[in-house]
């Protein structure tokens, strides 16, 4: 796959703070390591470069989540099928690679990569089994990879705190204070010297020339974006500036580059508006990660396919569409980058762009009855011609003004005597003298402000 592969150790740079603390939970006595962060932060590039730097002092075993077609333990028993027999139980699986970590002095390190992502219905239960179990194997230690939005699906297990929680959350002494953090390492936005060494390392790898940009450079806070960058503009001078939009769709251009582009444009179209659809309908998802994908089973008939169809292969195997688990253990599918999927939702499904403003001021109210429709609105906000970014604020201050009248009118009606105690102090102050302009905008990310 050359390029397009997740993890490219030649652009890898260290993020010294984030292995310094995987490294200190290792070396205690913790089970259980989470990296946590959001969509495009590196977290499967710091799996696999963690993975690689326990080569020698630990023993690693790496396991991609959305792979596994068996529970972990018999994943493990089928990779050392050459020393455990098929009959064994998981208890003397465990037994065994105790033994090999004791005969080596060493941990066994079980490396989860996007448990967020894998597809088992089962999963979280197997998972939550695992960890269990090896509360009785000090040498066995799993550390595990997860989206933000979506770890709080793994909270708990049954109504009961599950062993991801148990074994992740700070200890405590028995007077109460606490004895140690969280066994959680958090990925974030990268630092602006991390951020120049990555840029460096990818001018190299992906032959970019030219130099860095104020605006390129807070673009590409986020590792997935420098990536993107880099793809479609391998072999090139590096852009003054970034149009998100014209980005997005050339990088999806490449990444369909030898499929039959109309076809998969057509069907990531269609996956994006009922994502969106089924959003609408729903009156409170699980999660948000829950929010942003929908049941493969309810996707299969939106799009009409008959049983023996599959879902084109190309668009999971190219990291444009994964395949992720529920709370209640069904298939959904999502967008692999958020970003795509705005823009899929607001240039391709919605055709957004096209629209006349009467059209699009009466469309913003449904984008917002749902977290997909709003992020959706806060990517378009940054591409948006001035009209449909002059009616976002329009819509903006109607709805603060409407929320400082009404505001305004509980506080008549029932507190008059709190005016002048509790902020924002509106004792002889109209509705509109509390809405500033100001805090109506456009933002890095888009539209906010007061949109609910």
């Amino acid at each position: 796959m050359g390029l397009t592969r997740k993890y490219l150790p030649g652009t890898y740079q260290v993020r010294e703070e984030e292995q310094q603390a995987f490294f200190q939970h290792l070396s205690g006595d913790r089970q259980c390591i989470a990296l946590v962060g959001g969509a495009g932060t590196g977290k499967t590039n710091l799996m696999c470069h963690l993975t690689e730097s326990l080569l020698g002092t630990h023993v690693p075993l790496f396991f991609n989540a959305p792979e596994l077609d068996q529970d972990i333990i018999k994943t493990i028993q089928g990779d050392f099928n050459w020393v455990f027999s098929p009959q064994l139980t998981p208890k003397e699986v465990l037994d065994r690679l105790s033994s090999i970590a004791a005969s080596l002095g060493k941990k066994v390190v079980i490396m989860i990569e996007a448990i967020d992502e894998a597809p088992r219905q089962l999963f979280a239960h197997e998972l939550n089994s695992l960890l269990m179990r090896i509360r009785d194997y000090a040498s066995i230690v799993v550390c595990v990879s997860c989206k933000s939005i979506e770890w709080g699906r793994f909270g708990q297990i049954s109504g009961n705190p599950s062993q991801l929680t148990l074994h992740t959350q700070p200890s405590r002494k028995p007077d109460g204070s606490e004895a140690s953090p969280e066994s959680i390492v958090r990925l974030e936005e990268m630092r602006p010297g991390l951020q120049g060494r990555m840029l460096n390392a990818y001018r190299k790898t992906f032959s970019l020339s030219g130099r860095s940009t104020n605006a390129l450079d807070s673009f590409c806070r986020l590792p997935v974006n420098l990536r993107i960058v880099a793809e479609v503009y391998q072999g090139r001078d590096l852009p003054d500036s970034i149009d998100e939009s014209s980005l997005l769709e050339a990088y999806l251009r490449r990444r369909t580059s030898g499929m039959d582009q109309e076809v998969a444009t057509n069907v990531l179209a269609a996956v994006a508006k009922a994502i969106f659809e089924k959003d609408r309908s729903t009156t409170r998802p699980e999660t948000y990660g829950e929010a942003w994908s929908i049941e493969e089973s309810d996707l299969r008939e939106q799009l009409g396919l008959k049983p023996s169809e599959k879902l084109p292969p190309e668009l999971f195997a190219r990291d444009l569409l994964v395949r992720t688990g529920s709370t209640i253990g069904a298939t959904r599918v999502a967008f692999y980058l958020g970003s795509l999927r705005d823009f899929v939702l607001a240039v391709l499904s919605l055709k957004l762009p096209n629209m006349n403003l009467d059209d699009f001021r009466t469309f913003i109210p449904i984008l917002l009855s749902s977290p997909t429709g709003q992020w959706c609105l806060a990517w378009y906000s940054g591409v948006a011609k001035h009209s449909h970014r002059d009616a976002l604020l329009e819509h903006a201050d109607a709805r603060a003004i409407q929320f400082v009248e009404t505001y305004e009118l509980a506080i008549d009606r029932n507190f008059p005597a709190l005016r002048d105690v509790l902020e924002p102090f509106s004792m002889g102050a109209g509705a509109c003298g509390q809405v500033q302009t100001g805090r109506v905008r456009s933002g890095p990310r888009g539209y906010t402000g007061v949109v609910a």
